[in-house]
């Protein structure tokens, strides 16, 4: 592992994160972890300085993992590629201003609430979105979710999301998208 006070990314080599793992690592900004394929509930509670992080083996976000009495406002980046699971609060109030999780399957209730710099997110695997998974994103305007057949209550709700392409949800809850006022299109099952 690398020193905090280099300026140089720390990287950690175990394959599951937890919060006693990164205590050590108070005022990382940048972490990478090439083996990690489980980040655990609450890893980062003590990491308020984290700008970005790389998970390229991760396939589970736990709950409340970058979640904290704060929020997490300097969490800019995430890479998950092979991400199949993000659990609830994983990323609620960070600020991650874009997410891409090209294989992710299910997206937890309120996994992304009140990420007031998201912008955008891609989720072409997803059929899950839960109950209030991205509520209060005022600057979510595009979202990618081509397989998802199912979206939560208020999944989107108070997001600024424009279009939405959903060609396969079948079953979209109540207030799904309430208080979305520029939303002008969706495309819905055929």
């Amino acid at each position: 592992m690398k020193s905090d006070q280099t300026n140089q990314p720390v990287i950690i080599t175990a394959e599951t994160i937890t919060e006693s793992t990164m205590k050590a690592h108070k005022k990382c900004t940048e972490l990478q972890a090439p083996n990690a394929q489980t980040i655990r509930h609450r890893a980062f509670t003590w990491n308020h300085d984290l700008q970005s992080a790389s998970f390229p083996e991760a396939l589970h976000i736990g709950e409340s993992a970058f979640d904290c009495i704060s929020g997490l406002q300097s969490l800019e980046h995430i890479d998950i590629p092979k991400v199949q699971f993000i659990d609830s609060f994983a990323f609620a109030n960070s600020g991650l201003s874009e997410i891409e999780a090209p294989r992710v399957l299910a997206i937890a209730h309120s996994a992304f609430t009140s990420c007031h710099n998201l912008k955008s997110a891609s989720l072409p695997q997803a059929t899950l979105i839960d109950e209030t998974s991205f509520y209060d994103c005022p600057q979510l305007a595009s979202i990618n979710i081509p397989r998802v057949s199912i979206i939560g209550t208020n999944a989107f709700a108070k997001s600024a999301v424009t279009k939405v392409e959903a060609p396969s949800a079948t079953n979209i809850m109540k207030l799904a998208f309430q208080a979305c006022k520029k939303l002008h299109t969706f495309v819905a099952p055929k």
